[in-house]
């Protein structure tokens, strides 16, 4: 599947492996001369980022519709690292609510898996979503499309099982 965190973290806690590579965005401002997420450290006990200056960004809000908490350090643009960070005051970071689900499953894609996973699971989906109308239900409702669904991936199975 596609990187949803919360769905990571319940596969995980239920014992699956989830090798899932993250989709998230990354600072493109400043054509990529700015720090990156990665360079702050994150630091659960305080429940702050540390920057590359060794200024701590504490958590300031939460966006629930995002699903993200946000942190941030005022006073930028007093930091001799400012040209390499911001041009703003304040620099913002933000964590996934399920940010070590999605950091784990991240580690764990690593190319030898993702290319088994196009071998076997991806032509899988590619064949339903063709025989699904390119992935459009023509049904109402979430029980008419689960339906719909269970009939594709039936017919799959039964084409599958022929041609074995």
């Amino acid at each position: 599947g596609y990187s949803n965190g919360q769905q990571i973290k319940e596969l995980q806690s239920s014992g699956y492996d989830v090798a899932v590579p993250s989709n998230r965005a990354v600072n493109n401002q400043g054509n990529g001369e700015y720090f990156q997420k990665r360079d702050f450290t994150y630091l659960p006990e305080q429940d702050a980022y540390l920057c590359p200056a060794g200024e701590r960004l504490p958590h300031k809000t939460v966006s629930n519709k995002d699903r993200l908490h946000l942190y941030a350090r005022s006073g930028c643009n007093q930091c001799p690292l400012q040209s390499q960070c911001t041009k703003a005051d304040r620099r913002w970071v933000t964590r996934h609510f399920n940010e070590e689900a999605l950091e784990k499953a991240t580690n764990a894609a690593t190319p030898e898996r993702m290319i088994r996973r196009m071998a076997t699971v991806e032509p899988t989906f590619a064949t339903l979503k063709r025989m699904l109308n390119k992935g459009r239900f023509t049904c109402w409702g979430l029980s008419s499309a689960s339906s719909e669904y269970s009939l594709g991936v039936l017919s799959y199975n039964l084409m599958r099982a022929i041609n074995v």
